[in-house]
């Protein structure tokens, strides 16, 4: 699915990929001109960590800092023997997160979690250009190794955003509060 820019405003490019990244570039590329990028440079990989210091339940954990962890964010859990997954955060009280779901396998204490979105920022001047089918183009090195894989994201540069029409939770909320026998 494609993201909307607002024309002629500074934003930055947020990219969720799919496992732990540690380093990674961004090339921003107009529909017309796949060839000459309108901006590219090092994209920003966060580099905090927070480690579980207790597990409630596989999704009610303590961790050692919340001062990154925001309710919606997406990150990544990884275990002591280096397996990893991508965890959704629901809730943030304290030290205490709470998770969407359960992750594959048992998260147990000493565990870590990464951040997981990358992100790249685009002047104002990058997005004078109103149109469809502009390419951010991701080259990302992963934490578990292996060559650089590259990802494309599209992008639109429109006049004005508009809200999604329903999101899935929209969807949730509504039938509960209307039909709460469901």
């Amino acid at each position: 699915m494609a993201i909307e820019l607002l024309e002629d405003t500074a934003v930055s490019l947020k990219y969720l990929p799919p496992r732990r990244v540690t380093s990674a570039t961004c090339s921003f590329f107009k529909p017309s001109d796949g060839s000459n990028a309108v901006s590219s440079g090092a994209a920003t990989v966060a580099s905090w960590t927070a480690t579980i210091s207790t597990v409630t339940s596989q999704t009610i954990l303590v961790v050692s800092s919340a001062a990154n962890l925001n309710p919606g964010d997406v990150v990544w859990l990884e275990s002591a023997d280096s397996k990893g997954s991508p965890i959704t955060i629901s809730e943030v009280n304290g030290t205490t997160i709470t998770l969407v779901e359960p992750p594959p396998g048992t998260i147990e204490t000493e565990d870590t979690i990464y951040p997981l979105e990358v992100s790249f920022s685009l002047s104002a001047d990058d997005t004078k250009d109103r149109g469809r089918n502009f390419s951010a183009i991701w080259a990302l090195t992963f934490a578990d190794g292996g060559p650089v894989e590259k990802f494309r994201q599209c992008c639109h540069v429109v006049r004005c955003q508009f809200r999604d029409a329903m999101s899935p939770a929209d969807a949730k909320r509504y039938i509960t509060a209307n039909f709460p026998s469901w």
